[in-house]
């Protein structure tokens, strides 16, 4: 499943280049393929975890892109230092990501 993912989600990164998605794609086969003939995995499984694999990929790079085009809440540390009076103070302040 994990390399299934990762294979996913580079051809969904550099989908404009094919031969990275077909290499990517190439080496999950072939290590899925020693997985079966190595026995330590049935068929049955390597397709699943496949199928689960390049979801999770894609859903990956589909979350990465919508965080990209649009704002998100966070948290900000904050940090008071006042020397003079001897107060000093850490915070978290949290930002709706939006203005008014």
């Amino acid at each position: 499943m994990q390399i299934w993912s990762i294979a996913s989600l580079i051809d969904h990164e550099y989908k404009h280049k094919r031969i990275v998605g077909i290499t990517a794609y190439s080496l999950a086969t072939i290590i899925s393929a020693a997985r079966i003939a190595a026995e330590k995995h049935f068929a049955s499984d390597v397709v699943a975890g496949g199928a689960m694999g390049w979801f999770i990929g894609r859903y990956v790079y589909d979350t990465h892109m919508s965080h990209l085009a649009h704002k998100h809440a966070s948290l900000i540390p904050m940090i008071n230092l006042e020397p003079a009076t001897r107060r000093y103070g850490i915070a978290l302040a949290f930002n709706l990501g939006h203005s008014n």
